[in-house]
């Protein structure tokens, strides 16, 4: 086998990775949109993932064509030009990602909220020890 040949299959590999990592951060950009708006930790983390393991790809595919001696060096330069970038943006979620996962921990810890059927229902509320019946108020 010639080194060409075995230099195409190389980067027909990093092709499909390429591939199969754009279909990844589609379904994680979706997934941290989703979880930014329903403020769900959880959802933030495939995202985070994703481009940690896309940095890491990008880093090795620069050092792969610097190695190799490519003339379009120039051209795999813009990847990590915007290397940066790519560490704020990871920076900002992986910060709302804590702020999410501090406020699901605060609410589970909190009691359960009073349902509004007891209250509606003559009831008295127990905010604050108040005995004054919320469903039904005298006129």
């Amino acid at each position: 086998m010639s080194t060409a040949h075995e230099l195409w299959h190389v980067v027909l590999a990093l092709v499909w990775l390429d591939l199969v990592l754009v279909l990844l951060g589609t379904l994680a950009v979706i997934l941290l949109i989703w979880g930014a708006a329903q403020r769900k930790a959880l959802l933030l983390l495939p995202w985070l993932a994703v481009e940690l393991l896309d940095a890491a790809y990008e880093l090795g595919f620069f050092a792969f064509m610097f190695l190799s001696n490519d003339v379009a060096i120039a051209i795999d330069l813009l990847p990590i030009l915007a290397l940066p970038i790519t560490v704020y943006c990871w920076l900002v979620v992986y910060s709302l990602y804590q702020e999410c996962k501090e406020t699901e921990e605060r609410n589970t810890s909190l009691p359960l909220p009073l349902s509004m059927s007891a209250l509606e229902a003559g009831g008295a509320g127990a905010l604050g020890g108040c005995t004054v019946p919320y469903g039904r108020m005298a006129a």
